[in-house]
């Protein structure tokens, strides 16, 4: 199935959303669901292991060449499915990942990656984060408190949803002072910015599962000179002890980070009606 037209929106600069990549999206999400269930890694991708509190998740997994010999007409019917929403969904996400990189004029790093796609899914009725009402905390996929840290470094988040037989599960940014949300539909896809200020935030998912996918572009980062300076003057191993501690801290600080004193909260409300561009259809 070749991607001929898609449909973008942008609903807050730099945060864009595309429709339309994934026709097919009901029989993907009917495979995912099944892989979900009772595949226990057995075929193409790996099998679903726990998402911290927040439900499970799975990878595409290297197989051996032979994987497949002598196997039965269900097991490679199965592989078949797997094989085909992997396909898929990292097809529509290299087209509008490609778009938003054009659309945006989004300097790129001299070496960056696509990272493989990790294929999540959210329980129903989980409550983390500041406030009541979420299931993810505010948050951005960059951590601060790392960037002066060699490794590699988030640069742009790319989220696909699946499925829509829920309530609740809004994606929520926060983003210079201003609120937006955005209720996901099956097969869009989601593209920001991974860096402050663009946090972002789940919604409380009621009376259902939510599946979805996330997928990142990276680079690599050597370090700052001062990072390695205190390194080579502390010492390898003084060093690590030390920025453990810092990089503690520093999460544990992270609401105030992104809120300022949960008793001086004030949020600036933008309308979504009003914020939505014309959708652009390719």
């Amino acid at each position: 199935m070749t991607i001929d037209t898609f449909t973008r929106k942008t609903i807050y600069p730099n945060i864009d959303v595309y429709t339309n990549l994934l026709p097919d999206i009901g029989m993907i999400y009917e495979y995912m669901k099944e892989s979900e269930e009772d595949a226990k890694g057995q075929y193409f991708v790996s099998d679903w292991s726990k998402w911290s509190i927040f439900g499970t998740y799975s990878s595409y997994e290297m197989r051996d060449e032979n994987h497949l010999t002598g196997k039965s007409s269900e097991f490679l019917e199965r592989y078949r499915r797997e094989k085909y929403f992997y396909d898929r969904i990292v097809e529509a996400y290299d087209v509008a990942v490609a778009d938003y990189i054009e659309k945006n004029n989004i300097e790129m790093p001299p070496v960056w990656t696509k990272v493989n796609p990790s294929f999540c899914k959210y329980h129903s009725e989980i409550e983390y984060g500041q406030e009541a009402d979420l299931t993810m905390q505010y948050h951005s996929d960059y951590f601060e408190a790392e960037s002066e840290m060699p490794g590699n470094k988030f640069l742009i988040t790319c989220t696909m949803y699946i499925n829509d037989d829920y309530d609740g599960g809004e994606i929520a940014f926060y983003v210079n002072g201003d609120r937006v949300e955005y209720k996901p539909e099956p097969g869009s896809i989601v593209i920001f910015p991974s860096k402050p200020p663009y946090y972002h935030a789940v919604k409380k998912i009621k009376n259902g599962n939510k599946f979805l996918v996330r997928k990142f572009i990276t680079y690599p980062f050597a370090g700052t000179q001062e990072w390695l300076s205190n390194q080579m003057n502390h010492g390898p191993i003084r060093w690590a002890e030390m920025e453990k501690t810092r990089l503690e801290k520093a999460k544990d600080d992270m609401p105030d980070v992104i809120f300022g004193p949960r008793e001086e909260k004030e949020y600036s409300r933008m309308d979504i009606h009003e914020k939505l561009n014309a959708p652009e259809t390719k």
